[in-house]
């Protein structure tokens, strides 16, 4: 390891405190003349606080031509580089015939570093473990990257024995400032690619497939065959398990990540659809997570609109400008593409989480320029005014089931049924009208609601006789009736068949066909509908 200079936890707080204050005031962007002409932009005010927090926290960066990163402080007249901690594999090659090749597009790749129990959390611990050498497919070798992230907000010293870092450099770049390449990835997932894989299927289906575009996902196994250590920076992230809720990144170490990467790509333009996981490349690899990469691609997004730096808005917005060159599109389209791609290749519960998480649709309103609006749930109405009987069917009961059949608790009144309602339990926006097929009788609507926590659901109303003057695209109230129960020939009382659905559940299946496949398992009605009776007791009760 080279020589690190020694710095006292309480002076490296101190200068952590003194920036942090420093740059919670910068980045708050005023219209500027300079502003990149053409694009949208954010203020910090308008962000949600938790969004808001982490941008809030990222250090201020720039690597400049010597290919070192540099932190920026003391009202940006003072640049000092971060912690230099070189791994065994950098010092073994740093020959000109180990930089990353200058012809082909770079992308950045994260990952997270693994740390499993009791293991040695300090810089020295770190660079052991990239030093190590250990068993990949039929050979030997020792593990490198660019750089490590951790937990805490950086600062420009650090000791070997310290476990408080934010951000270490691990490889030295050549004297032309070029990175010289890291192992980090399998060259064999791509040698031995053979067509199938689902990540760069979903670029496809995103219609990411023109040649001004072509992403480097794309390209690493659809182009060329070389090897791609030779074109990816690598940044490991301390710890693991990014997509479990206890050990998901808190916004110190995101922040630190976006700063790395956001001086990385203006250093070398590398546009913000190459920010790649580990798992996308290789598929059997979980790190560093789906919904921690869509929350830096998505930050990325934020953080643009807020600089408004004309360079950034290239990397970021640039690749979905198409034809018609509309700054506002483009960036629409960016952001719905990072949704999107997790839509296509995660579950409907991680798209949900990664909502709450993001607080994406709150964004997304302020930068859309074409869809219905809407306003957060605020109280809830029961979906048949009166006390409710279950006539029918249940969650999962049967197992094809994924709704709960719902009716008037008492004795069947003919007379009185031809008038009961189904009222919409919470103010949404109509996503569908139509007949119910199958097994199910009647016609059904479908609506779309957000949570106060951001995330969107779907709630869904079939066996209906009638449906209301309900069109879709419109927004509704809670209470508002959208149809009348529709009666049974056998005599027996007629009830609502009501089902709650995770939003990804209608992009993925149900705006191609709103009714549940017959053939449907209770392991994929899981998947994609919540639990209709915790959804109303949360909601309505």
């Amino acid at each position: 390891m080279s020589q690190v200079n020694k710095i006292s936890r309480r002076e490296f707080l101190k200068f952590a405190g003194v920036n942090m204050a420093g740059l919670a005031l910068r980045g708050m962007p005023v219209r500027m003349a300079n502003w990149a002409a053409g694009w949208p932009m954010l203020r910090i005010s308008d962000l949600p606080q938790t969004v808001g927090d982490i941008l809030r926290r990222m250090p201020e960066a720039v690597i400049p031509q010597n290919g070192y990163l540099h932190l920026v402080y003391e009202q940006s007249s003072h640049f000092q580089r971060v912690p230099f901690a070189q791994t065994e594999w950098n010092q073994e090659r740093s020959q000109d015939v180990d930089e990353l090749f200058p012809d082909l597009r770079w992308g950045i790749v994260l990952h997270w570093y693994g740390d499993p129990d009791f293991f040695d959390r300090t810089v020295k611990g770190y660079l052991r473990g990239f030093n190590s050498v250990r068993q990949v497919d039929d050979f030997e070798t020792r593990t490198s990257a660019h750089f490590l992230v951790g937990d805490h907000f950086p600062g420009p010293i650090i000791r070997p024995d310290e476990d408080f870092f934010g951000i270490l450099q691990t490889q030295k770049p050549s004297a032309k400032g070029v990175p010289y390449l890291a192992s980090h990835l399998n060259n064999f997932a791509v040698r031995d690619f053979d067509g199938d894989h689902y990540f760069v299927d979903a670029l496809y289906k995103l219609g990411l497939t023109e040649p001004t575009i072509n992403p480097v996902l794309q390209d690493i196994f659809e182009g060329p065959q070389v090897d791609p250590n030779f074109r990816t920076i690598a940044i490991e992230i301390s710890g693991s398990d990014f997509e479990t809720r206890e050990h998901f990144p808190d916004p110190q170490k995101i922040a630190n990540v976006l700063s790395v990467v956001w001086a990385l790509m203006k250093r070398y333009q590398i546009r913000a659809i190459d920010v790649l996981g580990h798992h996308e490349i290789q598929v059997n690899n979980a790190d560093p997570g789906k919904k921690f990469l869509a929350l830096i691609r998505y930050l990325l997004g934020v953080k643009t609109l807020l600089e408004g730096d004309a360079r950034m808005c290239e990397l970021v917005f640039g690749p979905f400008l198409g034809t018609d060159k509309v700054p506002a599109g483009a960036v629409q389209k960016y952001f719905e593409f990072v949704r999107d791609y997790l839509v296509l290749v995660g579950l409907p519960i991680d798209v949900f989480e990664w909502e709450i998480l993001s607080k994406f649709w709150f964004v997304h309103d302020q930068i859309a320029e074409t869809g219905e609006l809407i306003k957060p749930m605020d109280g809830g109405f029961s979906p048949i005014q009166g006390e409710l009987a279950y006539p029918g069917n249940g969650y999962l009961d049967p197992h094809n089931h994924e709704g709960i059949d719902l009716s008037l608790a008492g004795e069947f009144d003919r007379s009185v049924y031809q008038s009961i309602r189904a009222h919409l339990v919470a103010n949404g926006v109509c996503m569908h009208v139509g007949e119910n097929r199958g097994f199910h009788h009647g016609k059904a609507t479908v609506f779309r609601h957000r949570q106060p926590d951001g995330a969107e659901v779907l709630t869904l109303y079939g066996h209906l006789q009638s449906l209301s003057e309900i069109e879709p695209g419109k927004a509704y109230p809670a209470g508002y009736p959208v149809g009348i129960l529709d009666a049974l020939d056998d005599g027996s009382p007629p009830f609502l068949h009501f089902s709650t659905a995770y939003r990804a559940t209608w992009d993925t299946h149900l705006r191609y066909d709103p009714n549940v496949p017959l053939s449907a398992e209770p392991k994929w009605i899981q998947r994609y509908f919540l639990q209709p009776e915790d959804f109303l007791e949360k909601v309505v009760i």
